[in-house]
């Protein structure tokens, strides 16, 4: 995953009954959508900070796509790129009533400039990478371009719903501004989102980890089975096929697992998807 150019990330809380601490965390990283080999990875840790991506991310030079959670600032040698929906979601909670908004207020106007880029968006995700930065330049960066101007001369109280949301945006400029160096970067971080809603939906049913081993193994299987599905693969296939071949191996190496990773020919041969 760290040799790959474009990343994501995301975070959740989660209960360990063994753990001192009232919340743990998944770190949840997955590849970007213009990566051949897909993969995802359900990362357990005790904690929400920096050392946790620092290290996890210890010689990646990439792309991350994330939101504003802090902890990704501090990461070296690593380009952010901002999420649009967290931008665009903050001015919608800020219109109030939603059934009938008031059009010219300041939260309806910042929302709905993110409304039309997303319209955008949606027209070039079957263009190549090099198409859509092209099309993002022409069409999207004028937009966008306006909305800052706007943003900078809104009379915002500092402290509001509306003042949040700005100051989120603002904080957030550089690393949208992405998205113009480089066609392969997505315009949110949706992709990361949807994968951590598997692991959301689980948590809901099984509650919380009573030991934390218990909570690492989870994240584990769990990663095992999405990177499986990502690359095609009939995960139930595929986890027999692992059980069945990998205790006959007489040396269980990285050098040997490599033949059974999801996207290895023989893998995708005997487990991919009908």
């Amino acid at each position: 995953m760290k040799q790959q150019d474009v990343l994501h990330a995301d975070e959740t809380s989660y209960q360990v009954i063994e753990s001192d601490k009232t919340k743990t965390y998944y770190w949840q990283f997955c590849s970007g959508n213009s990566e051949k080999r897909q993969i995802v990875l359900y990362h357990h840790a005790e904690t929400r900070g920096h050392e946790v991506p620092l290290g996890f991310l210890d010689g990646f030079k990439g792309y991350l796509h994330c939101d504003g959670w802090g902890a990704y600032h501090l990461l070296p040698e690593i380009t952010l790129v901002a999420c649009a929906a967290h931008i665009r979601r903050k001015f919608y909670e800020a219109i109030g009533n939603k059934k009938q908004p008031n059009q010219s207020s300041p939260a309806y106007i910042g929302y709905r400039y993110w409304q039309k880029m997303f319209q955008l968006e949606r027209k070039w995700q079957a263009l190549t990478p090099e198409e859509r930065l092209t099309a993002r330049q022409a069409e999207l960066k004028p937009v966008m371009d306006a909305f800052w101007q706007w943003l900078e001369n809104a009379n915002i109280l500092p402290h509001s719903k509306l003042g949040r949301a700005g100051e989120y945006a603002a904080k957030q400029r550089q690393a949208m501004m992405e998205i113009f160096n480089d066609g392969r970067l997505e315009f949110s971080n949706n992709k990361a989102e949807c994968m951590i809603k598997e692991l959301v939906m689980g948590r809901k049913n099984w509650l919380f980890s009573t030991s934390l081993q218990g909570a690492t193994s989870n994240g584990v299987i769990l990663s095992i089975m999405k990177t499986a599905e990502l690359n095609n693969l009939d995960v139930r296939k595929y986890l027999n096929y692992l059980f069945r071949e990998i205790p006959n191996l007489k040396v269980v190496d990285s050098s040997t697992l490599k033949d059974y990773l999801p996207w290895s020919e023989t893998v995708q041969l005997h487990c991919k998807q009908q």
